[in-house]
């Protein structure tokens, strides 16, 4: 039986803020959407969003769950990733550079974990390649390796967006770099991949609501409103991302397993 967790929600969640505010700035989501330059650039920013919301609704229902996963991957892919990568040809390669694509990777290997679980038993299951799964469970621990590093290279920064409410910024600062690299590294080998998945989890979704929630509380500044508002979307969707890994190895063991994460099911 597969453990409760929210995955899809939260998924869905993310993904309907990020087409939200594709339409409700006519733009693309800032670093995690770095698309410009392009013909009518605000009405595609507006179709983007609407085909998000679209593909959020569709993970809510079960029988479209399977197929709107499929979409997100897809979507996430060519909107999210592939503008990355042709950003990062023009700029010197940094842990600042790759940490959006980073965020953007973890997203889209959750949308694809999401996909392989919601196809058991579906019209998707024959044709889905087990592979994937697991490219996508190493794509997602890479990820929180470079999160790790960008906690460490970027310490100061980090410190500074905790709440003034937590003690101990810098400490947790480094911490949580730690809780990251631990969790991406032991995601891909495969040693208690299921609980770092589980805890990488948690600690994101602990982002959301010691971080991003009280930062929209205390009222952002009109300049600010995009940015803190698509990082609350990230944020969401990036907890969800691991909570999807973390159900995709449901039924393994939680401790001292090696191999899990190369395991196709």
């Amino acid at each position: 039986m597969h453990a409760v967790i929210p995955d899809r929600y939260l998924f869905a969640a993310g993904l309907f803020a990020f087409g939200a505010l594709n339409i409700a700035f006519g733009a693309f989501n800032l670093q995690w959407q770095p698309i410009a330059g392009i013909p009518f650039q605000l009405e595609m920013a507006r179709i983007c969003g609407a085909a998000f919301i679209l593909i959020a609704l569709g993970l809510l229902v079960p029988r479209t769950a399977a197929w709107a996963a499929v979409l997100a991957a897809a979507a996430l892919a060519g909107l999210y990733l592939l503008p990355q990568i042709v950003a990062l040809s023009h700029v010197p390669p940094s842990i600042g550079a790759y940490l959006p694509l980073s965020e953007d990777t973890a997203m889209m290997c959750g949308a694809i974990l999401m996909a392989a679980t919601a196809v058991k038993g579906g019209a998707l299951e024959r044709g889905f390649p087990p592979m994937l799964a697991v490219a996508a469970r190493i794509g997602f621990g890479l990820s929180c390796v470079v999160f790790g590093a960008a906690h460490f290279m970027y310490a100061d920064f980090t410190a500074q967006m905790i709440p003034g409410f937590v003690p101990f910024h810098l400490a947790l600062a480094y911490i949580t770099g730690c809780g990251h690299l631990l969790a991406g590294l032991a995601i891909m080998s495969g040693v208690m991949a299921r609980l770092a998945a589980t805890l990488e989890a948690v600690m994101m979704g602990l982002f959301v609501l010691l971080v991003h929630v009280p930062m929209l509380v205390a009222g952002p500044k009109p300049e600010a409103m995009q940015i803190d508002w698509t990082m609350l979307a990230a944020a969401v969707t990036l907890s969800a991302s691991a909570f999807a890994v973390a159900r995709s190895l449901d039924g393994r063991p939680w401790l001292f397993k090696s191999g899990v994460a190369w395991k196709a099911a």
